[in-house]
């Protein structure tokens, strides 16, 4: 989650080496950011597309669950590990998507899926007008920073002035980050369980404890954060009966220091808030296990001069509506500059 690996080392953030540049798919974010690449292709369990993507100022898009078939995975009925992409344009991304989309059989999320055709991008960016998007400040975690909150506030003022309607949601189910914590952590134990004692000294400490409490749940505790997960599905899907979009942070503050550890706890505004999953990014990991589809958007610089972003997630399948309003926010507020004005 951090750009840091024992393997690799720091991946250095282009506009402040001190920041980290996010993760787990830093190289992605970075590479894009710098002009390396066009496209960088990512995995999303957790945060792992739209949070280096905010940290490095580009576009981070996770499909909806099954857009992308993935047929790396061992278990794909319960499945929530998305691919996804980072890109500087939504031209780019959509060409990507267009490419990249449709059934598998080994996918059985992908199977059945409506083709994704990228030309219906220019209709779906025609304008704003009308639009009904609810805005999500906080999904239990503590509190948001008062430079996040004065961004996303500031999101929120400029799509009122394309003719959207913005109107506050307050989160009625309490932080997703426990229960993605259960199924992510089980999931570690399977793979790396048996084999823990000789990886140990290869491996993020953190990745490592996880294995550990991982091999600790019970059959119930697995069970448990199943029916959470579908009742956070059913919340959201509920939620779009009386909007078309969801507006929401990436991150609770600001990019944290690029040594921070991810076993650390974070602070916010001077206050220790508690865990950094939990606190900084439960809204990348409650999309992830609902498979909204979700698009992680620059939103200029912060006074350390590292990049903001915010989130916007549509309905299941509406890709095209999601990158049809970020063109629109695009072509009037080009990101490419990190404009913070």
């Amino acid at each position: 989650m951090m750009g840091s690996s024992p393997l690799t080392g720091l991946t250095i953030n282009p506009w402040n080496p001190a920041a980290t540049c996010g993760g787990s798919s830093c190289g992605g974010g970075v590479s894009v950011a710098a002009g390396l690449v066009r496209l960088a292709l990512t995995t999303d369990a957790g945060a792992s597309t739209r949070l280096p993507a905010a940290c490095t100022g580009v576009l981070g898009l996770k499909p909806t669950l099954g857009r992308i078939p993935h047929d790396l995975v061992p278990e794909g009925f319960a499945n929530f590990i998305h691919l996804g992409m980072i890109t500087r344009s939504v031209a780019d991304m959509a060409l990507a998507l267009e490419t990249m989309a449709g059934p598998a059989p080994s996918d059985p999320h992908s199977l059945g899926l409506p083709r994704f055709d990228a030309s219906q991008i220019s209709t779906q960016a025609a304008n704003l007008t009308g639009k009904r998007i609810g805005l999500i400040m906080q999904v239990g975690n503590a509190r948001v920073s008062r430079g996040m909150t004065e961004t996303i506030r500031r999101v929120a003022k400029t799509l009122e002035g394309y003719g959207a309607s913005v109107t506050d949601i307050e989160w009625a189910m309490d932080n997703p980050e426990p229960t993605w914590r259960i199924l992510q952590q089980s999931n570690w134990a399977v793979r790396l369980g048996k084999i823990i004692d000789e990886v140990e000294d290869k491996i993020e400490p953190s990745l490592a404890e996880g294995v550990r409490v991982g091999l600790s749940y019970s059959g119930q505790d697995l069970q448990g954060a199943l029916n959470k997960r579908t009742a956070l599905f059913r919340h959201v899907q509920k939620l779009f009966d009386g909007f078309d979009f969801l507006l929401t942070p990436v991150m609770s503050r600001e990019p944290l220091d690029a040594l921070h550890k991810p076993l650390d706890p974070i602070s916010i505004d001077g206050e220790v808030v508690g865990d950094m999953r939990r606190e900084w990014t439960p809204y990348l990991s409650l999309f992830d296990l609902t498979g909204h589809p979700a698009i992680s958007v620059p939103a200029g610089l912060s006074d350390g001069g590292v990049p903001l972003a915010f989130q916007l997630v549509a309905p299941w399948y509406e890709e095209a509506r999601l990158l049809g309003a970020v063109a629109f926010h695009e072509q009037h507020h080009p990101w490419q500059l990190l404009d913070a004005q």
